[in-house]
C-alpha cells in the first residue's frame, strides 16, 4: 500500500498543491519551524536551518522557499504522483471536505531523540490533511 498522506508525493490541498510543515526543538528551548512550504523535499532540514541560521522561530510560504534556495536546497518539481493525481481528480468531482480523523489516516511524523550526552530533541513534519484549504 502506498502512503499518500505525507511528503511531496502525498495528497494535495484543494487547489491541487502539496505544501509541507515541519518543526524542530532542542531540549534547551531552541526551535525552528517552516509552514506552507512548496518544492522542498526535506522540510525538517529547512526548519533546522531556521533554528540554526536565523533569529526567527518560524518562516512560511514564499519567504521560507526563498530562504531554502539561499541555503542551497534544491527545488523539487511540483508534480502530483500518479496515484495522488487520480485521487485528487476523484475528490474534485464532489469537493467534499469531511476528513475522518483517526489513527488510520493521521500520518503526521513525530520524532524524539536523546544523544549520548543526554541532550534531547524533537521534531514533527506533515503535509496536513488531504484537500485542506490552501494556506492552512
Amino acid at each position: 500500500m502506498d502512503n499518500l498522506s505525507v511528503g511531496l508525493q502525498g495528497l494535495p490541498d484543494r487547489e491541487g498543491i502539496t505544501t509541507l510543515d515541519a518543526s524542530i526543538m532542542t531540549g534547551d528551548g531552541n526551535c525552528g519551524t517552516v509552514a506552507f512550504v512548496r518544492q522542498v523535499k526535506h522540510p525538517i532540514s529547512l526548519a533546522r536551518m531556521v533554528m540554526e541560521k536565523t533569529p526567527h522561530v518560524m518562516m512560511v510560504g514564499e519567504g521560507a522557499r526563498q530562504f531554502a534556495i539561499a541555503q542551497g536546497f534544491p527545488m523539487e518539481e511540483e508534480v502530483l504522483s500518479p496515484k495522488a493525481a487520480i485521487e485528487y481528480e476523484k475528490w474534485k468531482k464532489t469537493s467534499q471536505y469531511k476528513p475522518i480523523i483517526n489513527i488510520e489516516n493521521h500520518d503526521t511524523i513525530g520524532m524524539i531523540g536523546i544523544d549520548v550526552e543526554g541532550k534531547l530533541a524533537g521534531s514533527c513534519t506533515t503535509s496536513g490533511l488531504a484537500y485542506k484549504m490552501h494556506g492552512r
